[in-house]
């Protein structure tokens, strides 16, 4: 099974010079698989087919011809690319990897001294690399995805992959140079504006790809998550990698969903700032060296999963014609049908993503303290009780979960959330209390890692809540429908459609086995119900609470939002502004309730914005991005209406009871 993991770090557990050094210093092996169809090609060769690419030649002498002089337009416009090229490009050797590895040994050794990897994941990517060309795309929760794989594929002797970053990196001179020796090259957040450099970066990617030079690995989520919880994927690296295998330059690319689980990140903290408002710190070796208390604390287990690799050949299977392509030289365009193919392989990487993420013991208590006041204060052994019994209900839905090795696992994970969970002097009780806005985003970012599990559950059992206390299932299907359009941002779930009703279904299946809901006037059932016209309701289960309070505050935000928007008389002057404003009166709200800490999260109210925005209730203009319509201004009163309607339902009054 994915949790038949084992302890990664290799060699003697002495930490001394001796061992470690030794070890970099014996890989990698000489027996590294490659692509059965690789060319070797020098750095200086691989710049030369880039550059002179037809895509690239192509670009140059469309922007040549625009300017007075084509013929120094072209002359300035190739060295241009030259120096693109040169900025952005990986420089993968053997001796930076080793000392880079040394160093992160050491620094891993104490950040997360329990790395847990099944090594028959690393094998079954060994053989796929020598078949087709290899996409890795891992979950982006944490800096440190950026260099686990990296660090666990060079010392377990997997060929090392060169890895897409963000161009961030580059500005820290020192630590660019070495991540451009470990693989990475970079790239800028945006360039629809440069077409010269978009045409030149996705000739490189689609090269290294259809070569087989190495692994590429990305990060499909596009950024890292601050919540906790995955992101909707984006296109754009994921189109350019797939592109060999569209134009017949590669017969099949394999693609691995990597889900990094950790049980404490280094960033936590930081991210419940941003999530407040506090403007991101920019990359920097200085900040680096700061971050010294940080890299000397223990933030315990980390478990890499490498998911069941997707052939990319066998998801398009009979929507694939390869031939039929729309082509712009100036940046990479597919056809419409392969767009839509591709955001399904990205969702669908994403959702193995989730199924394989590692459920720990700090995600457990977090959603149990803020489930209900049951959590106060409780007893050592109470707590243990409830978190075991929460991990039967994950691992009954099929989610790996780890509760560590004992007690010394559990107060550690008590320690990972102070200043909120403090154990009292006896070590016999735990009290909780989540005094700032600081402190509640905390619990809920820790509580974020394990949503994904129930999302769908959540959103059924508020919908009966909000449409009940009973009601019929083809009244249930539009109550969900409706939700997962107002929070589509907030999950990864299956795509609209169709697909909702069948998700609604399943959900409300799962809580029928579960004992949550049963026919009105009815013990719980657990078969299936086809017929729409059957009523059916939540019992008071101790599950119920705990669902609700992963909707609730996703709800307050789209509350918020509305209430922002019609006070600012309909028309804020920019997105920013309106965040702000929506975040100080959730802040506000959440001093006077202490309730729906989540909406106080920049990141849910930019969900709440875009969703509204996507139902057409708010409308984006010239002057102001976003703006309320007078024709749309009744309809986004019955959202807020529907919003607040499901955001007041409350679980059945037995239902807390643990």
């Amino acid at each position: 099974t994915k949790m038949a993991a084992h302890a990664f770090y290799p060699g003697s557990k002495d930490d001394g010079l001796a061992s470690d050094l030794l070890t970099v210093l014996q890989r990698p092996r000489l027996d590294l698989p490659l692509y059965r169809h690789f060319i070797p090609r020098s750095p200086a060769a691989l710049q030369d087919v880039v550059l002179k690419a037809q895509r690239v030649q192509e670009t140059i002498e469309r922007l040549s011809r625009a300017e007075a002089d084509p013929a120094k337009a072209r002359a300035r416009l190739e060295k241009e690319a030259e120096e693109i090229y040169g900025s952005m490009s990986h420089n993968l050797g053997i001796p930076t990897l080793r000392f880079v590895a040394y160093m992160m040994g050491k620094i891993l050794k104490r950040i997360y001294p329990d790395i847990r990897i099944n090594k028959d994941d690393l094998q079954r990517v060994r053989e796929a690399i020598e078949t087709a060309p290899v996409l890795l795309l891992p979950t982006h929760r944490s800096y440190m995805d950026f260099l686990v794989l990296s660090y666990v594929f060079f010392l377990m002797s997997v060929p090392v992959p060169v890895i897409a970053a963000g161009e961030d990196f580059q500005s820290m001179s020192v630590v660019g140079a070495l991540l451009q020796g470990c693989g990475a090259f970079f790239m800028r957040r945006a360039f629809s504006s440069n077409s010269l450099y978009g045409s030149v970066f996705s000739e490189y990617v689609q090269q290294l790809v259809g070569n087989g030079e190495a692994p590429l690995e990305f990060f499909v989520e596009g950024t890292r998550s601050r919540t906790g919880k995955s992101l909707h994927p984006k296109l754009g690296l994921l189109s350019m990698a797939v592109q060999p295998y569209l134009d017949r330059r590669a017969s099949d690319v394999t693609a691995f969903p990597v889900s990094i689980s950790y049980h404490e990140r280094m960033e936590s903290n930081l991210y419940v700032n941003e999530m407040l408002g506090t403007p991101k710190p920019k990359e920097s070796l200085s900040g680096l060296i700061r971050a010294k208390s940080i890299l000397s604390h223990d933030h315990g287990r980390l478990h890499v999963v490498i998911g069941k690799p997707i052939s990319v050949r066998d998801f398009f299977g009979q929507r694939d014609d390869r031939v039929a392509q729309t082509r712009d030289p100036s940046l990479f365009q597919i056809t419409q049908a392969h767009r839509k193919v591709l955001h399904e392989l990205a969702v669908e990487v994403v959702l193995r993503q989730q199924r394989d993420m590692v459920i720990m013991l700090p995600a457990l208590m977090a959603a149990l303290m803020l489930s209900g006041p049951r959590w106060r204060r409780i007893s050592v052994e109470d707590a243990r009780l409830n978190i075991e019994w929460l991990a039967a209900q994950i691992t009954e839905r099929g989610a790996p979960v780890d509760l560590g090795d004992g007690p010394p696992a559990f107060f550690q994970s008590l320690a990972a959330l102070e200043p909120v969970a403090i154990v009292s002097p006896d070590g016999k009780f735990v009290t909780v209390n989540a005094s700032s806005p600081e402190e509640a985003l905390l619990l809920a970012h820790f509580r974020n890692e394990l949503v994904h599990v129930f999302a769908a559950e959540a959103l059924c059992a508020t919908a009966i809540a909000a449409v009940g206390p009973a009601v019929k299932q083809k009244d249930l299907v539009q109550e969900f429908a409706f939700l997962h359009s107002i929070l589509y941002y907030e999950f990864v779930l299956p795509a609209a459609g169709p697909a909702v009703s069948r998700m609604c279904a399943n959900a409300l299946q799962h809580l029928r086995v579960a004992g949550i809901v049963a026919r009105e006037g009815h013990a719980p059932m657990t078969g299936f119900l086809p017929d729409d016209n059957i009523v059916v309701q939540l019992v008071a289960h101790p599950l119920v609470p705990l669902l609700l309070s992963l909707v609730q505050p996703l709800l307050a935000s789209v509350v918020v939002i509305i209430d922002v928007m019609i006070a600012s008389g309909g028309v804020p002057p920019k997105p920013d502004d309106l965040i702000k404003r929506a975040r100080q009166q959730a802040v506000q709200e959440w001093k006077r309730l202490h309730q729906y800490p989540d909406s106080m999260s920049s990141n849910s109210l930019h969900n709440a914005l875009h969703a509204l925005t996507q139902l057409g209730v708010l409308v984006r203009g010239h002057e102001a991005p976003h703006f309320i319509h007078e024709s749309k201004r009744g309809a986004l009163e019955t959202i807020r209406a529907r919003v607040v309607r499901a955001l007041s339902a409350a679980a059945p009054s037995a239902a807390a009871k643990l």
